[in-house]
């Protein structure tokens, strides 16, 4: 079944078209059901597995990724190998075409749909997934570290999460995986979330005592500048420039 030729049968064909030639409508009978466009995004970002998609959209039931790769795999714009690991995704040519179409549509948003962040848009789990895919290895210092992450909240305590970082990657994990830890970062989620979308400058967080940063002095003093934050951000500043 080929989406994008018109034929379509079974779970498919209970999509509603929007029965207008306009390339808007059509483009939406592919892409605009709800999650669809996040899957894609996840994809472009690197994930490759069902797991690793699910953790960049925590909230979406995996039943809903289920069928929305199988879409999105009919329309053309993803790829199923199927292999003795497990199943791998990739986007196709027509897929990765999405990628200008989604930087447009998170610069809109910035410009024209910007608000105060919502208690419930906040996720130190999701936020900390998205920091460890933003390392800039050409600043991290040389050798293995581990940074322990200690998320305060008002109401639940600590939320903890490690991320060790080896030849500029980084690998979250939920534990420490038994290596002496290098810093340890104190903050609570929204802070740090403010400064991963450049909504709030890194060193004034840390002026102002909502970020605290132990470990050696000089580690410390360049920890802000191993992440390339969010996307958007990076992209904001290629517009200005």
């Amino acid at each position: 079944m080929n989406w994008l030729s018109g034929k379509a049968t079974g779970t498919f064909a209970r999509m509603k078209p929007y029965h207008q030639y306009c390339p808007v409508a059509q483009a939406l009978e592919l892409v605009g059901d709800r999650w669809a466009l996040l899957v894609v995004r996840e994809l472009l970002c690197g994930a490759h597995h069902f797991n690793d998609i699910l953790r960049g959209v925590p909230r979406m039931p995996r039943s809903m990724l289920a069928r929305r790769l199988e879409q999105l795999e009919a329309t053309g714009l993803i790829e199923k190998n199927d292999h003795s690991k497990g199943s791998e995704y990739s986007l196709t040519e027509a897929g990765r075409a999405l990628e200008e179409v989604l930087a447009s549509l998170g610069l809109w948003a910035r410009s024209h749909a910007h608000r105060q962040l919502r208690e419930e848009e906040i996720d130190a789990g999701l936020l900390m997934w998205n920091v460890q895919r933003r390392i800039d290895g050409t600043r991290v210092p040389k050798g293995e570290m581990l940074v322990r992450f200690d998320f305060l909240h008002k109401r639940r305590g600590v939320e903890r999460y490690w991320l060790k970082i080896k030849r500029g990657v980084g690998e979250l994990c939920l534990k420490n995986p038994g290596m002496e830890e290098s810093l340890v970062i104190h903050t609570d989620p929204r802070t740090f979330t403010e400064v991963w979308l450049g909504h709030r400058e890194f060193g004034a967080a840390i002026e102002d005592g909502d970020i605290v940063i132990d470990g050696p002095t000089k580690l410390a003093s360049s920890f802000p500048t191993w992440f390339l934050l969010n996307e958007f951000v990076e992209l904001e500043a290629e517009l200005r420039s």
